[in-house]
């Protein structure tokens, strides 16, 4: 009982702690988010269940930025939109994430004008969708080509990385532009060449229905 206690004090100190955290990141202008299912006990059924661990993560820095970057976690017993919607109720500019559909109330677009968030999309995401077809089927030339395409704009990344907002624009604007246009020009007439329910037409769509998050 007393280590109970101890361990029951600790976290209340903690507590204030990572509020501070979470204010921390939330006070960014941009921030990435993710979530993944975690397995915890189910009290009084000799058994687990499924929760998720929510993480939100303040790291963009310009070369000259000496701000800490952070993380932030919250744990739900479900995948429930509202969680999303509380954790970022008071952050305003750019979440970078994938598409998951219970981030859509909280992204400007016509139908929702009165939200602070800017979504921007995940490449990493779509690129796995081409990248578990090739581990199925080693003659997936679309997806090998795909994969190749990315692989091109992530160099440019690599040269762009750490360079002041400016100068990173002006990289991006000069190179993955291009590559990204080519990119969806392929996406769309592959697809319409493709069985719908065929994995590669799937990842493709996956893209092309997040074309403007993944531009951004």
């Amino acid at each position: 009982s007393t280590i109970s206690s101890w361990l029951g004090q600790g976290a209340k100190l903690l507590e204030p702690l990572a509020d501070k955290i979470r204010e921390y990141i939330c006070a960014a202008n941009q921030i990435h988010g993710d979530d993944t299912p975690v397995k915890v006990l189910d009290p009084g059924k000799g058994e687990t269940k499924t929760g998720r661990i929510w993480v939100y993560v303040k790291d963009g820095r310009p070369i000259n930025d000496t701000s800490p970057i952070a993380a932030c976690y919250f744990y739900s017993p479900d995948r429930t939109g509202a969680r999303p919607e509380e954790h970022l109720k008071n952050f305003t500019g750019t979440l970078h994430a994938d598409a998951y559909s219970g981030y859509n109330k909280l992204y400007i677009d016509d139908d929702n004008p009165d939200a602070t968030i800017n979504e921007a999309g995940c490449w990493a995401h779509v690129r796995r969708k081409f990248y578990d077809i090739t581990i199925a089927n080693d003659k997936a030339n679309i997806a090998f080509a795909v994969i190749e395409k990315i692989g091109e704009i992530y160099l440019v990344e690599s040269e762009a990385r750490g360079l002041d907002p400016g100068k990173r624009l002006e990289i991006r604007q000069d190179k993955s532009v291009k590559l990204v246009n080519e990119l969806f020009a392929g996406f769309k007439k592959a697809y319409s060449q493709l069985p719908k329910k065929s994995s590669t037409a799937k990842a493709i769509a996956y893209a092309t229905n997040n074309e403007k998050a993944l531009r951004r």
